[in-house]
């Protein structure tokens, strides 16, 4: 498992690169909501990790999380639980056909 840590004051950036293959299709497939500024769509599904589909890239951020939360900030209370995760859905057509999908996670912190 590859990650770094960058320490931006006050908040620090956990990045990692994830090992998982998004099936397009299945993404093309969920139901989407437009943006009111018109800039991509949203997943209605604001759970979208608790898929079966995703089920793997759910075990691998799970993982990441745990990562940040007990070994980088060395925190010995609470656990970090996952309380939304959805995907952003952006087509933009150019010369060339690009498609970018984000999928969002917030991750919340209990003690």
């Amino acid at each position: 498992m590859e990650s770094e840590l960058i320490p931006l004051f006050p908040t620090p950036l956990y990045c990692a690169t994830l090992d998982f293959e998004l099936d397009e299709e299945y993404i093309k497939q969920l139901e989407y909501v437009r943006y009111p500024d018109d800039t991509g769509d949203v997943s209605v599904n604001k759970n979208i990790l608790l898929e079966p589909q995703f089920a793997d890239l759910k075990e691998e951020i799970d993982e990441h999380m745990n990562n940040f939360y007990y070994d980088y900030l060395r925190s010995s209370q609470g656990q970090p639980v996952n309380t939304g995760s959805w995907i952003t859905y952006i087509n933009q057509v150019t010369h060339h056909l690009n498609m970018y999908i984000v999928i969002h996670v917030i991750v919340v912190c209990f003690i």
